[in-house]
């Protein structure tokens, strides 16, 4: 293989010095030019980019550039190996080429050998030289490498960090675009939310485009920012997750949503040479898009970090999305029971008030009418419609509609039934309920009942007796609800059973009590001072 012969430059004003050093050098293998001045030296350098070496007079005649000018002058266009040759040797003239990269100090008259070998060396020390310089240089792309690596990690944990923090989803959009201008700042870029069931793309945030947003918006005639444009299936392209260029300009960019002509005016006042885009993408569904609009001459270098970057975020706009759904279906559940709350505060009114007319109506017709005997009956019934518009009312006002504290409900009927009545100063009430709850379908006629016990010591119990005295106690034990009912007026014949007595009452007593599937004991006292009612039932 053929060794690439080295081309010398000689720089030297004496002709015959210069004809012997070039023979001298040819002979050796290299190509020698010959120019005797300065300024011929720098523009040889400056057109013929084969030189390999200067070999440089220092003392190029008076009035001359000498060689160390001519020297820095070719240095500044090239980084080459000076090797200086003069015939002085006084400190005068070593000093004149101090501070200049040589790579050699040759005295004329020295001989061939020593020429040759100061060449030889200055190529050695250049070379080595050059191989020094790319090393670091190397050292240096290595280290800006790693750097580079470094700050995009920092970036990707950052952002990361900030989509987990709530306060992002505030302005998920701009955030996103804020963090792709650091990345791409040299680029216009748009930030787009996408609805692929509605098949609407609408631009969410613009950057990059600073005080020309005005200028561009009367260009559009449009707010850019807000705008939605009807999507097609191209967007599928970008269902990849990377980095795609798009060869089309704004017109089918925005899937022909900008007219052609002004896309093309866009394109051209804002310098946009190319553009690229990416879809923020969670299995196979498109959440949004980004495009990176860049300047002539402009190319993304950093597309690893630009496509990790978009998976973190279509991530947290993903859970976002699922939060926001969430948000709309808790509010629509709310909506519908609030609806349902006012539906059914109507349908009690409407309960209650109907209620009332009938009870208000059976009033009137017990009024009417001149029969004793019928208007009892009335008023019993009108009475007992009563009871069922107390049980009515509390279960409306109870946060539980499924079963009532039996405290909180016979304690408020018994003293609504002893309203009813005319006052009776000498009737003394003693009730005691425990703690049972009950559902309605007990209390229901489990308030029927008392209302019926009640009402039948108030009519009938009480004429012959100086100090009246009622009892009712509610006892809950092993899952069972106990009532005692007890008056101290004459009781009870004994030939007389609840069955067998005339009266509406109590036999309805005995009726619910069967409905209740319990049990009914009645016992009256042997000298005619009382009886007691002892009603036994599940709780349930």
């Amino acid at each position: 293989m053929a060794i690439e012969q080295k081309t010398i430059l000689l720089v030297e004003d004496e002709a015959i010095i210069a004809a012997t050093e070039k023979t001298v050098l040819e002979e050796n293998g290299y190509q020698v030019l010959v120019t005797d001045s300065g300024e011929k030296a720098i523009n040889a350098v400056h057109k013929n980019g084969s030189i390999d070496l200067v070999l440089m007079d220092i003392d190029l005649g008076p009035g001359k550039m000498d060689g160390a000018a001519a020297a820095e002058g070719i240095l500044r266009l090239r980084d080459l190996p000076v090797v200086f040759c003069t015939s002085h040797e006084e400190q005068e003239t070593v000093n004149k080429v101090q501070g200049i990269a040589r790579y050699g100090y040759v005295l004329k008259y020295t001989g061939e050998f020593v020429l040759l070998e100061s060449i030889n060396m200055a190529f050695e020390l250049f070379n080595a030289h050059q191989r020094l310089k790319n090393e670091n240089k190397e050292r240096e792309l290595v280290e800006q490498s790693r750097q580079g690596q470094l700050k995009n990690i920092r970036f990707l944990a950052e952002t990361a960090v900030q989509f987990i923090d709530t306060a992002v989803n505030r302005d998920m959009y701009t955030y996103i675009g804020e963090c792709l201008y650091s990345l791409t700042p040299d680029s216009y870029i748009t930030v787009n939310s996408v609805n692929q069931e509605r098949g609407i793309l609408t631009t969410e945030a613009l950057l990059g485009v600073g005080d020309r947003y005005e200028k561009l918006t009367a260009l559009l005639g449009i707010n850019p920012v807000g705008n939605t444009y009807t999507m097609n299936s191209s967007l599928l392209d970008l269902a990849t997750g990377k980095l795609e260029k798009f060869t089309g300009g704004l017109h089918e960019l925005t899937f022909r949503g900008i007219p052609k002509t002004i896309g093309s005016t866009i394109e051209k006042i804002f310098q946009i040479g190319s553009i690229y885009g990416i879809a923020f993408v969670v299995d196979r569904e498109i959440y949004a898009t980004a495009t990176f609009l860049l300047k002539n001459g402009n190319e993304i270098q950093n597309s690893e970090t630009i496509e990790a970057f978009v998976r973190q975020a279509s991530i947290a706009l993903k859970r976002q999305k699922i939060e926001d759904d969430l948000r709309k279906s808790r509010q629509q559940l709310q909506d519908l029971l609030t609806e349902k709350e006012l539906l059914l505060k109507e349908t009690h009114h409407r309960i209650k008030n109907n209620m009332n007319t009938t009870h208000s109506l059976l009033s009137i017709q017990a009024h009417s009418l001149e029969d004793k005997t019928s208007r009892d009956i009335i008023t019993d019934a009108a009475r007992r419609l009563q009871i069922m518009m107390v049980l009515y009312e509390q279960l409306y006002h109870s946060e539980n509609y499924s079963e009532l504290n039996a405290r909180d409900f016979i304690p408020p009927l018994v003293g609504r039934i002893r309203s009813i009545f005319p006052p009776i100063p000498r009737v003394t009430f003693d009730v005691k309920v425990d703690n049972v709850f009950l559902s309605p379908k007990v209390l229901s006629p489990l308030g029927i009942i008392i209302n019926e016990l009640v009402t039948n010591s108030m009519k009938y119990a009480f004429n012959d007796v100086e100090e009246g005295y009622i009892g009712l106690h509610v006892l809950n034990t092993d899952l069972k609800m106990h009532l005692i009912y007890e008056d101290n007026g004459p009781g009870l014949p004994e030939s007389i059973t609840v069955k067998d007595t005339h009266g509406l009452g109590l036999k309805l007593v005995d009726s619910l009590v069967h409905q209740l599937d319990g049990t009914l004991q009645t016992e009256s006292d042997r000298n005619g001072k009382g009886v007691r009612f002892t009603i036994t039932c599940n709780i349930q």
